[in-house]
């Protein structure tokens, strides 16, 4: 399904103050329909696009259009909407990745299977020194246990 149509249809829920389960109360559709052609993982077929149309004030032609059953233009009330979703759609950031420990090329296989170094590596910037702290000792506790149990 087209991302212009899922994001049309965001915009429109948002403007127009509706929830999913309101839409889908008023429209007579599944909840869970809206849900995922929002998401993409379902596509909007004319029957669903004709049950929403005039619950999002858009006529039933322009989304026809902007979901690729119709070729075509859609109306100016409907373009200006539209630029108004792209304008306001912005790209989610990038993650965020720790950057390389200084002169660390490449991390050996001995210290992947060290769960101290995975801990501090992936949670040593999200956590509290404290917090970090504890989840270490934790580790060092549970490895303890598991060497002791190793030994009977």
């Amino acid at each position: 399904m087209s991302a212009i149509l899922r994001l049309f249809l965001k915009r429109q829920l948002q403007q127009r103050g509706l929830s999913m389960r309101r839409l889908a109360r008023l429209a007579g559709v599944d909840h869970s329909m809206i849900s995922k052609v929002l998401q993409g993982k379902r596509r909007a077929y004319p029957d669903f696009l004709r049950a929403v149309a005039p619950h999002l004030g858009v006529p039933y032609e322009d989304l026809l259009v902007l979901a690729g059953f119709l070729d075509g233009g859609v109306s100016p009330t409907t373009r200006k909407a539209l630029d108004q979703a792209q304008t306001a759609w912005r790209p989610a950031p990038a993650p965020r990745h720790r950057a390389p420990e200084p002169g660390l090329t490449a991390i050996s296989p001995e210290r992947l299977k060290d769960p101290r170094f995975a801990v501090t590596y992936s949670l040593g910037d999200k956590l509290s020194p404290q917090g970090l702290e504890r989840v270490l000792r934790y580790i060092e506790m549970e490895l303890d246990m598991s060497r002791r149990e190793r030994r009977r």
